[in-house]
């Protein structure tokens, strides 16, 4: 496939990227990398392996692992893109370890472009997730806008008298905040948080904290959820166990509180999936320059890449774009993107409006 069409109206803030500050972060990705390799060369490595986030320290320990190796053909030729993977995910694991409070604060942006009701549309919104070891779980959407891609559209969708354009639910009648209003949907209080239920994992927010970080002990953990998945998902597109560890990592880097050591671990298992390709340098979020790990899906006709800071190891996002055409969109349209927002440890609540329940969402929207 082509590389990812970065369009205007898509991503209208994103500048192409400069060579020379293109080979200035790969340089510094690696470099720092090899640095802190040289630093804590001769210590024992079982010292510094990341405790759960649940462990509060007073001292930030800041260490590079060994890289694990998921076979034979995963080792990195030199000085290619495998090699800055390495280093970028060093660089992961490296950072500082999250102190728990009261509730892991998550925030994203979502791009979808979709076909609605004959017309193609552009729709944004954010999306917040508040899960606690203890608290109930609540979920924040805001609208951000819904319109019509083209200019053509629009006109065709001003002629018809603009009717309303739901892109991220299909429906208009499902309640739906209206554009720059927040709705929030808090969970029953009697459940506790199982942030990845929706991929059948049914980890509480500590185990999630405690998953391996090592890539291969990660993915046999994760693969022992994979038969319940398969058995309970609904009759649809022959999604395979590698569709689902895709999506699955996708998740756990940008949605829920996962060690350092996990985040790295992540990098790895995902990098070693049949065919994922490493990309060196792309175009990030804001002009960011990005590594990508890409993947074409074996059911949807789209390729996804996850974007990857390369000075920091933090993700970026991630891009959605399709390999073959569809509802009148050419191959290579950016369909989603996902923007990756603050992340952290909060002692501070969600606001639920009074009177707010998951039963009664109209009294959930400010």
């Amino acid at each position: 496939m082509n590389e990812f069409r970065f369009i205007d109206d898509v991503m209208p803030d994103v500048p192409l990227a400069d060579a020379a500050r293109v080979a200035e972060t790969r340089a510094r990705a690696l470099n720092d990398a090899r640095f802190s390799q040289r630093r804590f060369a001769g210590r024992s490595r079982s010292r510094f392996g990341w405790a759960v986030a649940a462990v509060a320290t007073a001292t930030v320990v800041a260490f590079v692992v060994t890289v694990p190796r998921l076979g034979p053909d995963a080792a990195p030729r030199a000085g290619g893109p495998g090699e800055v993977l390495e280093a970028v995910a060093d660089r992961a694991a490296a950072r500082p370890k999250p102190v728990e409070s009261l509730y892991w604060r998550a925030t994203t942006q979502l791009f979808l472009r979709v076909r609605v009701n004959g017309y193609v549309v552009d729709d944004w919104g954010r999306q917040t997730l508040w899960y606690s070891p203890t608290l109930p779980t609540v979920r924040e959407w805001t609208r951000l806008g819904t319109v019509p891609s083209t200019a053509k559209g629009r006109a065709a969708w001003e002629r018809a008298g603009s009717p309303e354009l739901c892109a991220s639910h299909r429906d208009c009648d499902v309640n739906l905040p209206p554009i720059d209003r927040t709705l929030v949907t808090p969970d029953s209080s009697n459940r506790p948080a199982r942030p990845l239920r929706v991929f059948n994992v049914p980890l509480d927010v500590k185990e999630v904290m405690e998953l391996p970080e090592k890539p291969e002990d990660l993915r046999a953990r994760l693969l022992t959820y994979w038969p319940a998945y398969s058995k309970a998902k609904p009759k649809g597109p022959d999604e395979t166990v590698d569709d689902w560890l895709w999506s699955l990592g996708s998740s756990l880097l940008w949605d829920v509180p996962i060690s350092p050591g996990t985040g790295a671990a992540v990098y790895r298992m995902l990098a070693a999936l049949p065919g994922v390709r490493i990309i060196e340098t792309v175009q990030g979020p804001h002009g960011r320059v990005a590594i990508a790990l890409a993947r074409e899906s074996s059911f949807e006709g789209t390729e996804s890449r996850i974007l990857i800071d390369p000075s920091t190891g933090d993700p970026l996002g991630l891009r959605k774009a399709l390999v073959t055409a569809r509802d009148g969109m050419p191959s290579g349209t950016v369909i989603t993107t996902i923007t990756v927002g603050k992340s952290d440890w909060t002692d501070r609540s969600p606001h639920v409006p009074k009177g707010c329940t998951s039963d009664d969402v109209e009294k959930c929207v400010y």
